[in-house]
């Protein structure tokens, strides 16, 4: 079976000049991606659209009240920066720790998206059972750990991203106004 397909000279001219304007508007482009993710990423956390499981009783009793999962993270969505160089943009958590924080908020997010698991056992889970005794919590003397469940909200976002087609919209909106 062959397929054939009429080309006209002006129809590859006009791909030819969109290749050129998406090559000298890469960085315009990158940017407005970049730019668009990190409010996409944000929006879906504060609008609940990534369906994560709730948040467990413990939780709600440590943080003195319900609000949906990842409601309290608002410093590290803050920390979400968007980035640019000539050649490309990204989005990533930022390197900075919160105010008395062994970790950043990058290892922070990587906790939220793998889960982690929080000793009950030896030195450090006796000031773990301390903190949660204070919140009326307390774990069976046999239990060894915690289990946070994870919670993907960045892997969640990239599939929706990539499933809503935006790289696609966004190249097309600087297609339409160039070329």
């Amino acid at each position: 079976m062959n397929i054939k397909i009429k080309i006209d000279a002006k129809d590859i001219k006009d791909l030819v000049k969109g290749f050129e304007v998406l090559e000298k508007h890469k960085k315009e482009i990158t940017t407005d991606m970049a730019n668009h993710f990190q409010r996409y990423v944000r929006g879906n956390v504060r609008k609940g659209r990534l369906f994560l499981k709730d948040n467990t009783q413990a939780t709600k009793r440590i943080q003195g009240r319900s609000h949906k999962p990842l409601d309290f993270t608002g410093n590290m969505l803050k920390n979400l920066e968007a980035t640019h160089s000539k050649t490309y943009s990204k989005v990533e958590f930022s390197d900075k720790k919160p105010e008395g924080s062994k970790i950043s908020y990058a290892q922070i997010a990587a906790l939220q998206e793998v889960g982690f698991r929080i000793p009950l056992q030896g030195d450090k889970g006796e000031k773990v059972r301390g903190f949660l005794a204070v919140h009326g919590i307390f774990p069976a003397v046999h239990r060894q750990y915690l289990t946070v469940e994870p919670r993907p909200f960045f892997k969640k976002s990239i599939e929706l991203w990539q499933a809503g087609d935006f790289e696609k919209k966004i190249i097309s909106k600087f297609w339409r106004k160039y070329v």
